[in-house]
């Protein structure tokens, strides 16, 4: 049977739900983006963890180049007193009456000797040969340079000047002392000059004292073969 009671409307006020209404609201402010306030504390930190690195990363380079810079300074100390030693040790009197040959000389900051330079595939020889060097002290652009001059005998005889090659550069002191024993003291003192041209001294001491060392030196002693410990005879 159809119902035929009057039908009845609801007019009672529609409640609204807050809770779909709030979620809605946060809906929206996730997807609005940043605000201007939050994108400023992002570039402040951004910044500073990028002044930090970059503070990291330089002090790393400089680190390195100073290390670099040292082990080079370190190496060409090396080589020049290697070269050095070689003619130091092997020096020798030529001729002890200077009547057709030159003397050495040992000074406190130079020394000429003749010495045997070895033999060197590069120039083409087999033997070894006599050559007179001389080092000194030389100005340049730099505070001082170390040279190594070298003459053979026939130039030597001649008073021909040789070539020199620079063999460190930034040198501020070259120093040399020679060794004689003390009887007296019983011991091996030091002193600045070797006169005797009949003898070469026994044990050279050289210091050599670089630009950026701090005044530091480099020291080595060397001894010479031939070489004599006695107080030097100087000829009157």
């Amino acid at each position: 049977m159809t119902d035929l009671r009057p039908q009845t409307t609801d007019l009672r006020p529609q409640t609204t739900d807050w809770t779909s209404l709030k979620s809605g609201v946060w809906s929206l402010k996730s997807e609005r983006g940043l605000t201007f306030i939050e994108l400023l504390m992002a570039v402040t930190v951004f910044a500073t963890l990028l002044v930090g690195l970059s503070s990291h990363v330089r002090g790393s380079v400089v680190a390195w180049r100073r290390v670099t810079s040292t082990t080079e300074r370190l190496q060409r100390v090396r080589v020049a007193l290697e070269r050095l030693t070689a003619d130091v040790t092997n020096a020798f009197v030529f001729d002890p009456s200077q009547t057709w040959q030159p003397g050495h000389q040992f000074a406190s900051d130079r020394f000429s000797c003749y010495t045997i330079q070895p033999s060197s595939a590069a120039q083409g020889s087999d033997t070894n040969r006599v050559v007179f060097v001389t080092y000194t002290m030389e100005p340049s652009e730099s505070p001082m340079v170390l040279t190594r001059t070298v003459r053979s005998v026939r130039e030597a005889s001649d008073g021909v000047p040789g070539e020199s090659h620079p063999l460190l550069d930034e040198v501020e002191g070259f120093a040399l002392r020679y060794g004689v024993w003390d009887a007296t003291m019983n011991r091996l003192v030091w002193i600045d000059r070797w006169d005797d041209q009949g003898q070469v001294p026994g044990v050279v001491r050289v210091a050599l004292t670089m630009k950026a060392s701090a005044g530091a030196a480099v020291e080595q002693t060397m001894l010479i073969p031939t070489g004599s410990l006695s107080p030097p005879a100087v000829a009157p």
